[in-house]
């Protein structure tokens, strides 16, 4: 009962949002959701709350006249932020793995197709081999590589895979650029194995998942140690997410 009781009041809040805005305002900005999409998460836009701590750290550290590389797009909410926050002109690369919101990802990452130079790739990161297995949930924010999800009866399918150095290329990125990254688990992949995309990366927004690291006998620090193994210094930590920054930026 307390949990229909919770949804009735996240209804309530989109209702009332539509009827005063029209549409979803969200820092600035409007976006698109899809009516599907679970109420809690677009009550969570209604009130601005969405991806609060990346949105936060976002708006203080991202430089506004670089090129960006956004890994794990999902709906394209936080990516709105991004493109809203960047210069014209600025390359913005967007990779999302779930197939089904490529489609409401590109809408909002694009601003309803005014930036015109955002690239958006349908592919999970991973390191092993061309296609992987995702296993997509009706939930948007859990869905994950491998076939964990069978436990919580996800569908899986395959995906292509890429590497942050073939999201770089593909971009045509060839100068420094920065990176925000939330992809549920396979972010530490990348650290462990793509020093050469990194050494050219001024910055990182992150959001580190410690419930999945200590299935693979990890912990948060062991992660957060990693990454300022490649020449970077924590700057803050919004809960599970951190940005990372070097001392004096590679020209």
């Amino acid at each position: 009962m307390r949990g229909l009781f919770k949804r009735l009041h996240c209804w309530s809040i989109v209702r009332a949002h539509l009827a005063e805005h029209g549409a979803f305002a969200f820092r600035g900005g409007t976006v698109q959701i899809p009516s599907s999409i679970d109420v809690k998460i677009r009550s969570q836009v209604a009130t601005g709350q969405y991806e609060n701590a990346e949105c936060e750290l976002i708006e203080a550290f991202l430089p506004r006249d670089q090129p960006v590389v956004e890994l794990g797009g999902c709906l394209g909410i936080v990516s709105s932020v991004i493109a809203r926050h960047l210069e014209p002109g600025v390359t913005f690369s967007v990779t999302e793995a779930n197939p089904h919101l490529i489609d409401i990802c590109s809408q909002n990452a694009t601003l309803n197709g005014t930036r015109r130079n955002v690239r958006l790739n349908c592919a999970a990161i991973c390191y092993k081999n061309d296609n992987v297995d995702f296993s997509v949930s009706k939930n948007v924010h859990v869905s994950q590589l491998g076939d964990a999800g069978r436990k919580r009866n996800m569908r899986r399918i395959k995906v292509p895979a890429m590497k942050l150095s073939d999201v770089i290329e593909q971009a045509g990125i060839d100068g420094n650029y920065s990176l925000i990254c939330d992809i549920e688990g396979a972010e530490t992949e990348i650290f462990e194995k793509d020093a050469a995309a990194l050494a050219r990366c001024d910055l990182v927004i992150v959001e580190l998942h410690p419930r999945q690291y200590i299935q693979s006998g990890r912990s948060l620090d062991e992660v957060v140690g990693l990454i300022i193994q490649h020449g970077f210094t924590e700057r803050r930590r919004v809960g599970d997410v951190f940005a990372f920054d070097r001392e004096s930026p590679s020209k």
